[in-house]
């Protein structure tokens, strides 16, 4: 299921730190390549997530709260 609080995410594109800009509580995040592949994950420990060790290009960030629900949006790594 999707959470409705709206996400904001900066700066996109990326180069290191990834910051979180939402009203809702995650526990934890993924992230997936293009291809579908997860390429991170790990629990939340706050609102930024350290991208530095990802190559270049185009991302998916899947964002899950305690309850499971989750919400999905795109960046890129620069």
């Amino acid at each position: 299921m999707k959470i409705g609080a709206a996400v904001n995410i900066y700066p996109n594109p990326v180069k290191d730190m990834l910051f979180i800009k939402s009203g809702q509580e995650f526990s934890s995040y993924s992230v997936y390549n293009m291809a579908g592949q997860r390429v991170a994950s790990d629990k939340m420990t706050g609102k930024s997530i350290n991208l530095s060790r990802l190559p270049v290009g185009s991302y998916v960030l899947k964002l899950t709260d305690k309850e499971g629900n989750t919400e999905s949006t795109k960046f890129m790594k620069n």
